[in-house]
């Protein structure tokens, strides 16, 4: 993002200023401390023209964002969705792809095993009834 910004003749104040943020809030996004939300991704595109796909494609280390129906943002990523975009992004999502995968893998093995307990149980009710 720096050499975005220092390409478009820009300064980190200049930044903050189109981005509508403080200058310490700015430096911290482009530091990689701060996490910028889908929206300020999609302005901080803008101001280099780019698309916000484009941009995040640019981005040296990969970038982040999560999507989630409550818009609170928790230590965990549990339940969230979530891209990741960057050098290293295709085969992060492979990878994630492949643990929800095994996940799922898990669940239903676990889900048919319940339902055979449930069964078992089912039955011994209905011998003890007799």
């Amino acid at each position: 993002m720096k050499a975005l910004r220092e390409l478009n003749g820009l300064t980190q104040d200049e930044m903050a200023s189109k981005l509508e943020m403080t200058t310490n809030g700015y430096t911290q996004i482009e530091r990689n401390v701060g996490n910028p939300n889908l929206p300020k991704i999609e302005k901080i595109a803008k101001v280099f023209d780019m698309t916000t796909l484009e941009f995040l494609d640019f981005c040296e280390n990969g970038a982040t964002f999560y999507i989630s129906t409550d818009n609170q943002i928790t230590g965990d990523n549990h339940g969230k969705n979530y891209y990741v975009f960057g050098k290293n992004g295709h085969e992060m999502l492979l990878a994630e792809l492949e643990k929800a995968e095994l996940a799922i893998e898990l669940k239903d093995e676990l889900l048919i095993q319940k339902d055979n307990e449930i069964a078992a149980l089912k039955e011994i009710i209905t011998l003890m009834k007799k």
